[in-house]
């Protein structure tokens, strides 16, 4: 049984390697025939010179979709022309021929991306022929001298062996030389925030000697520290304690000490929805729904400010982090490991932002966190004790809150959690014909789920402000982040091709275990891979979301679901490792050790970067002096004192006003008012469709007083103010950064 399932493994991979070398070459003929058309009809002048919707998201989606479709169809052609291999030699054939194909895959996408001056049907035909007289020649070899396979499949493994450990020399040298940026980074130094430049060779022989430490005396420090929490108090006062500790160092290097507002895009339909008016109807959200409405009530209760939103951020990247540990204890079985590697999340998501981490609401929990959510509902649900058809009804739900909580994150959840549900397929103890039954059901349920949170959503909406809402401004504004909107070209070679390596593993794993359970009939599983399949989808449904933006801020975003999958496959593979190692051949347990210590290196350089990052923020913390805020801006103060000497006899909650400028959110926060126009953050808009309806707002609701910026440097506000404003109202007077007019 063994020896099938082994077989599975090596067959799902040459499909998977088989696949990549093909396509390849889709991807090198798309890159090199592309031409850019810049269609700027739909949007405002400033922006469209920074809009180049790139062919890289088409190549990305259109390369999933092959790849499931073809891979069991190669699949099952390599598992019958094996059938012609003799049985006992079968796994050294495949093991050979992975590692023939593998080499002449990776040197082929090396041409291709080189863009080497050879002709691609030549290239085409040389890969096609070396694929055939691969599979030939160790066909052949199986039949006639089967010893020749294992002496090749020991040289070839020599050779990649030597080779990273060439590898591993030359980074070496290169950090010791003060030159990691050339040698791993190159031509994507650009797409990071951190210190990745002048790492010095003793700070990161520091943090190897840790790693190599933790490694062989990690399980013993587990062990002791879990025969310590076997106690229950110890556990929940350590538990207490690691949460107090992320807590303390999220709010002390995270409290901005400078004014910023880059979370407009949040603290505005915010501030409008406390306000009184109503997302979709009369108020813009580019960044969700259901995350604005959340946090309605914690306003309700507390004054919304800057400052108070600050914290509130802050205590749900405390959620966020703390909810990480948790899944990481429980699903890699060691408190040691998750401590480990919540350090290296915290550092490598909460301190690699340029500013202060707490003014991005943009991409903590609150738009991203959602995810963590659903992960832990996986994780736990078996220990709650309930009905079966109860605990589907609170997935559902959870699913359904996430598809609204914002679009452009609920999308990849939703649609992970549907690939989920067919994996889980396979482990139903049923037959075919009641499982299909089973799943059928699940969908219904699920599409109904989502149609009463749409109905339910609309009504809310409806009696919230008499109107129904236009649930084209929830969806479309979201479709621009998997678009291109605002990208930049991928580089040849950057720190995607490491995920994109890390998602065809994980799909590699979860096809041999499905493919494995079809041959051996076998229904169920020891294994649970339910939160390894989420998060492995939802991985690669959110990597679109950096394809579309293609900036190193929002791959730091998605990275920690990456991290968690490949430390999960890392486990797996030492785990087999142990179990076989006196099968291991010297020249395979050589290759492993090369590419093991080209791992702890690489790993020890991220680790060394968001450290000296950390360092300097400390250094920042501590010395930097509180600069300017807005409040001290030339003309602030007097603009402010205009705008409440308008609303001095509206109370608070029932205040509107015409602010027609890119700082409008913060004058409405700070005034407790809300613009009487659909505009809570004029930098989040960037369509013409929405300042001709800002447009005709204005003539609607014809307001008495509008301020407004005099000389301004966006388009949206020099457009509305030629277009509508000066037609129909006349100028009063400039008070500070503002100027006052008033309706002819």
């Amino acid at each position: 049984m063994d020896e099938v399932k082994n077989n599975i493994y090596y067959l799902i991979a040459l499909s998977i390697i088989t696949f990549v070398g093909f396509y390849s070459f889709y991807v090198s003929y798309q890159i090199s025939n592309f031409h850019p058309v810049i269609n700027s009809s739909s949007y405002i002048d400033n922006f469209s010179s920074s809009l180049h919707p790139e062919n890289e998201i088409l190549i990305y989606q259109t390369g999933w979709l092959l790849l499931f479709i073809f891979v069991p169809l190669i699949y099952f052609f390599y598992r019958k022309s094996l059938e012609f291999i003799p049985k006992s030699i079968r796994s050294s054939v495949c093991g050979v021929l992975i590692r023939l194909l593998v080499t002449a895959t990776i040197f082929l996408i090396f041409i291709l991306l080189k863009a080497a001056q050879i002709p691609l049907l030549l290239i085409l035909v040389s890969y096609c022929l070396y694929f055939i007289l691969a599979g030939l020649s160790c066909y052949i070899l199986s039949l006639k001298k089967p010893l020749i396979l294992v002496y090749l499949q020991k040289t070839i493994d020599l050779i990649v062996g030597t080779l990273f450990i060439i590898f591993n020399f030359y980074l070496l040298k290169s950090l010791f030389s003060d030159q990691f940026e050339k040698a791993l980074v190159g031509e994507f130094y650009k797409y990071n925030f951190v210190y990745l430049d002048r790492l010095p060779f003793s700070e990161i022989g520091i943090v190897v000697f840790v790693l190599l430490f933790f490694l062989f005396f990690g399980e013993k420090m587990n062990n002791s520290l879990q025969d310590l929490l076997t106690i229950p108090i110890n556990r929940i006062i350590f538990t207490l304690s690691i949460i107090l500790l992320i807590g303390f160092t999220i709010f002390l290097f995270g409290l901005p000490k400078e004014y910023l507002f880059n979370y407009v895009a949040m603290i505005g339909p915010l501030n409008d929805v406390v306000g009184g008016k109503t997302i979709l109807v009369n108020s813009f959200s580019l960044y969700g729904l259901l995350n604005i409405y959340s946090l309605v009530p914690i306003f309700k209760i507390i004054k919304l400010s800057y400052e108070n939103f600050v914290y509130v951020v802050g205590a749900t990247y405390l959620l966020f982090y703390s909810v990480i540990f948790l899944i990481m204890e429980r699903w890699f079985k060691s408190t040691a490991t998750a401590l480990l590697l919540l350090i290296f999340i915290i550092v490598e998501h909460y301190f690699t932002v340029e500013g202060s981490p707490l003014c991005c609401a943009n991409r903590s929990f609150i738009r991203f966190g959602w995810w963590v959510i659903l992960a832990s509902w996986i994780m736990w649900q078996r220990y709650i004790s309930i009905s079966a058809f109860k605990l589907r009804v609170i997935e559902f739900f959870l699913i359904g809150y996430a598809v609204f909580w914002s679009f452009d994150t609920g999308l990849p959840i939703l649609l992970s959690y549907i690939a989920y549900l067919v994996i889980q397929f396979w482990n139903y103890n049923s037959s075919v014909k009641a499982n299909l039954i089973k799943l059928a059901v699940q969908f219904f349920g699920l599409i109904s789920t989502i149609i009463i949170f749409f109905i339910s959503i609309t009504l809310f909406l409806y009696f919230s402000s008499n109107q129904f809402p236009d649930w084209l401004e929830y969806f479309v504004p979201s479709r621009s982040f998997i678009d291109g909107l605002d990208m930049i070209r991928l580089p040849i070679f950057g720190p995607y091709l490491l995920f994109m390596a890390i998602l065809l593993t994980s799909i590699w794993y979860i096809f041999s275990e499905v493919f494995s359970k079809i041959a051996t009939r076998k229904r169920g599983s020891k294994n649970n891979l339910s939160l390894f399949i989420f998060l492995t989808f939802y991985s690669l449904f959110s990597l679109t979301y950096y394809l579309g933006r293609s900036d190193g801020g929002n791959l730091i975003i998605i990275m920690i679901p990456f991290i968690l999958i490949c430390f999960w496959l890392l486990l797996r593979f030492r785990s087999y490792i142990s179990n076989r190692y006196s099968v291991f051949s010297i020249p395979s347990l050589y290759a492993i050790f090369s590419f093991s210590t080209f791992m702890i290196i690489v790993t020890a350089i991220i680790l060394t970067a968001g450290f000296r990052n950390l360092r300097n923020k400390f250094i920042n913390w501590k010395y930097a002096q509180k600069p300017q805020g807005i409040e001290e801006f030339s003309g602030f103060k007097q603009t402010l004192k205009a705008i409440n000497k308008e609303l001095n006899d509206i109370p608070i909650g029932s205040r509107k006003i015409a602010i027609i400028s890119s700082f409008d959110t913060e004058y409405l926060v700070r005034t407790g008012s809300v613009n009487v126009i659909d505009s809570n953050a004029l930098t989040s808009f960037f369509h013409k469709d929405q300042i001709i309806k800002l447009g005709n707002q204005i003539i609607e609701r014809r307001p008495k007083v509008i301020f407004a910026e005099s000389v301004s440097s966006s388009s949206l506000v020099t457009q509305l103010m030629n277009d509508y404003v000066v037609k129909e109202y006349r100028f009063a007077e400039n008070v500070g950064n503002l100027s006052r007019w008033e309706r002819k």
